[in-house]
């Protein structure tokens, strides 16, 4: 049986491939006690909800978010929003 060593992350690490791996439990446990009813937000209602988090923390959680499949994007720049998935 063939064991891979954890997967360490670093700032360099963060591409599309590693992004899913290094996700730490601190950004999921937001998103999963993330309560929005079915209903849009966007990045400074999240900023609201977190606001212990700095802007850029608040788009990379939106940003590894949609792309580990756990809340969708709609729009773009100044008009995006998000709504988690169940």
């Amino acid at each position: 049986l063939n064991v891979l060593p954890p997967v360490r992350c670093t700032h360099t690490d963060l591409t599309s491939q590693f992004i899913g791996l290094c996700m730490n439990k601190l950004t999921l446990s937001r998103f999963v006690s993330l309560k929005n009813n079915n209903q849009t937000f966007r990045r400074k209602d999240y900023l609201k909800h977190y606001p212990e988090i700095s802007t850029a923390t608040a788009s990379r959680d939106l940003k590894n978010g949609v792309e580990r499949g756990l809340i969708e994007k709609f729009g773009d720049k100044k008009t995006t929003q998000y709504i988690k998935k169940k």
